[in-house]
């Protein structure tokens, strides 16, 4: 690996959001709507986050009708590197428990049936929820 490449890599994995993107992709691939709920972002700045992923070649995401799904990128020199951050990490408990009501709520997860609510259904002002907002940097 390059030192260029590795220096991509480490920027790519050095944020929190990123670095649970990828935890929830290591199982297999996702929809957008998957990690929006999982992760309770936007979807926007889920896609930004997407974005700066593929941009360093750990994720990959190919086409399904109207669905773009997203799943890790088979990079043998980077995938030590992502293992590694991700045990590190620790758990994404939170994530997967909110992962998993999404998928029994609405029915996502099982291709071809796959069907995302319209945005204005994960709203979190619909269900009442609060948390803290934090603005992240590249």
């Amino acid at each position: 690996m390059t030192t260029d490449r590795l220096a991509e890599v480490l920027k790519a994995i050095a944020d929190p959001v990123r670095l649970r993107i990828l935890g929830l992709l290591k199982p297999g691939e996702l929809c957008v709507c998957e990690l929006v709920a999982a992760l309770d972002m936007t979807q926007p700045a889920v896609s930004q986050h997407l974005t700066r992923l593929k941009f360093a070649k750990l994720v990959k995401d190919r086409r399904q009708g109207q669905w773009t799904l997203y799943e890790l990128a088979p990079d043998p020199e980077a995938r030590p590197l992502v293992e590694a951050a991700l045990a590190a990490a620790g758990p994404l408990g939170r994530e997967r428990l909110r992962l998993k009501a999404f998928s029994s709520e609405t029915g996502v997860g099982s291709i071809p049936g796959r069907r995302c609510p319209p945005p204005r259904d994960l709203t979190r002002r619909q269900t009442g929820e609060t948390r803290e907002v934090r603005r992240h940097t590249n």
